[in-house]
This record gives C-alpha cells, structure tokens and sequence, in this order.
C-alpha cells in the first residue's frame, strides 16, 4: 500500500466536505419536496414539489458526482505516489547516487491548474570508468519550489544505463 501524506488526506477531507454538503443540500431539498402541501406554487407560478424536486435531484446528483471524481483522484494519486516509492526503491538499489547542480529554475505556464516548473540540471555520470557531465532540464513539483534555489546540490537516484531517467531521493529537497 502507498504511504500518503497529511496533505493527500487533508485534499481528501476537503472534498468530502464540499461534496457532502451538496449531497445535503440535495437531501434537504428532497425533504422540503415531501413536505409540501399538493397544488403550491413558486413566486412564479410553477409547482413547489417540482422545483424541490428537481432541486434535490441536482445539488444530491452534482454532490455524488463530485464524490466519485474525488475519490478517483484520491486514488489514482496514491498509485501514482506508489509507482514513484517503488521506482525510487528500485533506484536506491540497482542505481547510481549521483549529486546534482540546479543551474536555474524557471516556471513556464500553468498545467492542470499547476505551475509548470523547470529545472536546469548539471551532473557527472560515470560511464565506463571516467566521468561525464549531463546537463538538461526536467520538470519539478510545485511544492519543491521554495526548497530548490539555484546552485543548490540536489542528490538524485539514477539509472545507470540511462542517465535521464532518475529520481530525487527523499530528502533531497
């Protein structure tokens, strides 16, 4: 099982309370649909039940679906955070610890509401017994940003055989 983190279940507590209040609402709404004497009306004419009704129907529905996107992402975000341990697990075994310059960081847009954050990286790989240095850039997380300044030494876990494919070691940042 992935370990997570306070800040994936705090997410998760989040949306549980957003999601959890529609469906409330919904169910509040349905309640007053229950409640109401046959033939009211709205202020415009219409029938009170129907307006309770289809009320409910769409704050509950839009509380649920909220829910099952919530809980996907909760989810698919764990396997993430767990296909990354095992790389880097595999990594700290089988890999070279090699330490790293950040050059410069820059952030370039946004994706996915997020912002794309670049670093530009400079590290000696040992490749048949005599070093060579492997500049390039790579994405980093948004939460890293505060902790990764230029000229800081970074100590990355990497693929011998293929020294773009690396990870940060825990603690590294």
């Amino acid at each position: 099982m992935a370990k997570t983190t306070g800040t994936s279940w705090a997410w998760m507590g989040g949306m549980l309370l957003g999601s959890g209040t529609f469906i409330a609402a919904g169910v509040g709404f349905l309640i007053a649909e229950a409640n109401t004497k046959p033939g009211e009306l709205t202020d415009d004419g219409k029938p009170l039940d129907a307006f309770f009704h289809w009320m409910g129907l769409g704050f509950g529905g839009g509380g649920l679906l909220w829910l099952a996107i919530a809980v996907a992402a909760f989810f698919s975000l764990r396997g993430s955070a767990a296909k990354l341990d095992e790389r880097r697990a595999q990594l700290s075994v089988h890999g070279l610890q090699i330490d790293a310059i950040v050059l410069s960081l820059e952030t370039e847009g946004y994706m996915n509401f997020n912002n794309e954050i670049w670093v530009d990286l400079v590290l000696d790989v040992p490749v048949a017994g005599q070093l060579h240095r492997k500049s390039f850039r790579a994405a980093l997380a948004q939460d890293a940003l505060d902790r990764a300044r230029a000229q800081k030494r970074l100590l990355l876990l990497v693929n011998a055989a293929n020294p773009y494919d690396f990870v940060l070691a825990r603690g590294s940042i």
